[in-house]
């Protein structure tokens, strides 16, 4: 497609300093000059760490025919392109230069701190049985009808996910679930994206490293619903959360309200029953209810079902397929139970105050014996939710044993004295820095009544210390520790 052509479909506003005789034709667009092939168009994206500007020269020497900008002082230089915003001018391009592979997707699209990916693991299941071939991209996985592979990122960046939407239409997608990062959305990776119906699940302290208040992290989550909602979309929103009801007054008629605690929602929560092996209720509306029931564990995934099943409704599919669906899903790392004998616990991805919380206190009633809880505080991130965490599994829990989950570059001794900070000296608490060592402590001090989290990691197969990557899996680690527990306690 030529340039000219390309930025009037976008309704870029745009100014060039090629030559006005020479409309090259533009194959493809970069954001890695690594990447870079004759026929594209280098778009220079500034980042946290670097400026894509720099790397704009190679770009061209690479064979890119023009290289987009937003650093005005740059505009004279050759080849150069500018417009307001390269982050929102990228994603457009994309989506023109791919053909609009999501003319005949059903989107939809699923934020909030914690939640995320199980509500997109269930909207996925949902729309396979209602016959809509669902393509999936997530925390945990990328998938479509034509093969899968594992995700490096929550939301990938405006040009994989506009690779991955052709793909998925070609293999004969029909919808679209994307799990959307507040950070994707401040960065503009969403660019081109429009959903028919859009989650909103909670918000809780996390990533203030990066949003440096509650308020700004709010806001680049609302971006999904004030940018990226079609004209006759709809928001679904928990309004037990406090945010949630900021989000949906701002939306009004717009917004279907979903509570397990408030009469005027206009969803309800009702009956809920939750116990080991999953969860059951009934989804009620002025219109009528329906009965659900999950192998998820946990108030916090009925809510997250609940969400789901009123964002299907609203798209007018089957309750039966939404039943069906809820009947079948489970979520890798998300309350995932692990047995041995009488010996029982669970992985979670739970890493944010609010996450370990909810997923504490809703295990607490369910634990004839001990709760035990191992869990951690990843490297170079927001450091205020260390000892909020140490506090929490040490008021929640029965034992609380503070481990490593990713210390990257930071000490991990250093980690832990933050995280222990917030434990009261009288706690019954334990640290051991080694996750294995701990989790496998942790597991031989069970009894048959007694019920093991081990919480932060979820899904990762990995631990980073310093800057190397290593094979770790939870679900794995827990699994061989409660099999020994279970060997010691058996006569010889």
């Amino acid at each position: 497609m030529r340039l000219s052509e390309l930025l009037r479909r976008t309704g870029i506003a745009a100014k060039s300093t090629l030559n006005p005789e020479t409309d090259p034709e533009i194959s493809s667009v970069a954001l890695d000059s690594r990447k870079v092939r004759p026929g594209a168009l280098f778009c220079a994206v500034r980042g946290t760490r670097q400026d894509g500007n720099d790397w704009a020269d190679r770009a061209l020497e690479s064979g890119a025919v023009a290289i987009l900008t937003d650093r005005q002082e740059l505009f004279k230089l050759r080849g150069r392109i500018a417009v307001p915003s390269v982050p929102y001018a990228l994603g457009p391009l994309c989506r023109i230069l791919t053909g609009e592979p999501d003319r005949n997707l059903l989107v939809m699209a699923v934020t909030g701190t914690n939640g995320k990916t199980s509500s997109c693991y269930l909207a996925e299941s949902v729309f396979r049985e209602a016959g809509l071939a669902p393509a999936l991209s997530s925390t945990v996985i990328q998938r479509h009808p034509g093969g899968e592979a594992q995700s490096s990122m929550t939301t990938p960046d405006a040009v994989a996910l506009w690779d991955f939407v052709k793909e998925s239409t070609s293999a004969g997608a029909k919808s679209l679930i994307l799990e959307v990062s507040s950070h994707a959305l401040h960065q503009g990776r969403l660019g081109g994206i429009f959903a028919k119906t859009a989650i909103f699940t909670n918000l809780s302290h996390d990533h203030l490293d990066y949003h440096g208040s509650m308020e700004e992290y709010f806001e680049a989550k609302y971006t999904l619903f004030s940018r990226h909602l079609s004209e006759d979309g709809m928001a679904i929103s928990n309004v037990d959360d406090p945010w949630g009801r900021i989000l949906a007054e701002r939306m009004g008629f717009r917004c279907r309200s979903v509570s397990l605690s408030d009469p005027a929602a206009d969803w309800r929560i009702l009956d809920l029953r939750v116990n080991l092996e999953g969860n059951r209720f009934r989804l009620a509306s002025k219109d009528g209810d329906m009965t659900l029931e999950s192998p998820l564990v946990g108030e916090v995934f009925a809510r997250n079902l609940a969400g789901v099943a009123v964002a299907a409704l609203e798209l007018g599919l089957d309750p039966e397929a939404i039943r069906r669906a809820a009947l079948t899903t489970s979520v890798p790392g998300r309350c995932q139970v692990v047995r041995s004998g009488p010996y029982r616990g669970a992985v979670d991805y739970a890493h944010t105050p609010d996450a370990l919380e909810r997923l504490l206190s809703g295990l607490r009633p369910l634990v004839p014996g001990k709760l035990v809880c191992v869990f951690g505080c990843g490297g170079n991130r927001d450091k205020g939710k260390r000892p909020l965490m140490g506090a929490i599994a040490a008021r929640l829990s029965d034992l609380a044993v503070a481990t490593s989950d990713n210390p990257r570059t930071e000490d991990p001794e250093s980690i832990l004295n933050e995280v222990c900070a917030g434990i009261p000296g009288k706690s019954h608490s334990i640290r051991i820095s080694d996750r294995r060592e701990a989790i496998a402590k942790a597991a031989s001090l069970l009894e048959p009544q007694d019920f093991l989290v081990v919480a932060g990691k979820g899904h990762e197969d990995y631990q980073i210390l310093g800057t190397q990557k290593s094979h770790f899996d939870d679900v794995q680690e827990l699994s061989s520790a409660l099999s020994a527990r279970a060997a010691s306690a058996c006569p010889r």
